[in-house]
Order: C-alpha cells, then structure tokens, then sequence
C-alpha cells in the first residue's frame, strides 16, 4: 500500500517535471523570438535614424572598401 502511493507521487513528480522542461524549452523559444523582432525593429526603425543624425553616429558600412595595390617603381640610374 505504501509503496503504491510512493510510486504515485514519483509519477506524478517525474511528469510535472517533463511538463516543466517543456514549458521552459516553449518560454526559451518564444523569448529568443522577441529579441530577434526587437533587434530587427530597432534596426530598421526611423528612431534609429535620428538619433543617429542627433547624435551625430555614422553608421559603419557593411561593405569594406578593397585598396588597390600600387606597385613601386625602381629607379635606375644609367650611365652615360
């Protein structure tokens, strides 16, 4: 009788915890999702942009600019 109602409560226990690790994998997704949103707002936003005109930010391009490369010429004496 004793044991029945010990492995009752270890069920119970061991279900609420499934239900648990669930629950917290659910909130982790859908908060990571949010941020994700809140970036992309913040990023694409015209508030964004003046305050950065207020501010007085550059944005840094994403693209770098290649330098080219100059050759350096010898200079050679001749004799005459």
């Amino acid at each position: 009788m004793i044991k029945q109602k010990i492995n009752l409560v270890v069920d119970w226990l061991l279900s609420m915890r499934k239900r648990l690790s669930e629950a917290l994998k659910t909130v982790g997704n859908m908060c990571s999702q949010k941020v994700q949103h809140l970036y992309n707002f913040i990023e694409t936003s015209e508030i964004t942009k003046l305050v950065r005109k207020f501010v007085g930010i550059e944005k840094k391009p994403k693209k770098t600019i290649k330098k080219k490369a100059t050759a350096k010429k010898k200079t050679t004496a001749s004799k005459k």
